[in-house]
């Protein structure tokens, strides 16, 4: 490799690192939030919902919400419970699957007695996605001195 060349892949280099910005909001104070994730489909089980309490952004991890009690209820009462296979780790039995047509609603009772619902949704026939594409976009917002650059997302589907 010539020096030229040697010269220009280090600039390059250098020029790359400076185009990083990192970004650390100033974020003083956060609550220990119930952060409830998961899904529940027609597919058989198990199905799973990861119960954990929110952390710093500068400080992520996995803090499970431990010895609670976990359901999913359907819209002709119904009860489907769901054990803790792993700290925060809840999963129906691998028999079960949600039934299109009926609503569903999710309830956690955490160990300290806190009791959180969702809303109730109704399980929809699943349709095939087709194609998944993005497009880069350009945004004038107000209260914004600058452009907003980011991608939007389509799912094309059929029926």
């Amino acid at each position: 490799m010539s020096k030229l060349s040697n010269i220009l892949l280090a600039s390059l280099v250098i020029s790359l690192m400076s185009c990083i910005d990192d970004f650390d909001p100033a974020i003083n104070s956060y609550q220990n939030l119930l952060v409830v994730d998961g899904g529940f489909s027609n597919e058989p089980g198990p199905h799973t919902v990861r119960l954990s309490l929110s952390t710093r952004v500068s400080d992520p991890g996995f803090i499970p919400v431990v010895n609670a009690s976990v359901k999913i209820t359907d819209n002709l009462g119904n009860i489907i419970f769901l054990d803790e296979t792993e700290p925060g780790i809840y999963q129906t039995t691998e028999e079960v699957s949600g039934i299109i047509g009926r609503s569903y609603t999710l309830e956690v009772i955490t160990s300290s007695g806190k009791t959180y619902v969702s809303e109730t949704e109704k399980l929809r026939q699943p349709v095939e996605i087709d194609t998944v594409f993005h497009e880069t976009v350009t945004r004038q917002e107000t209260g914004y001195d600058y452009d907003l650059y980011g991608y939007e997302f389509y799912v094309n589907t059929r029926q």
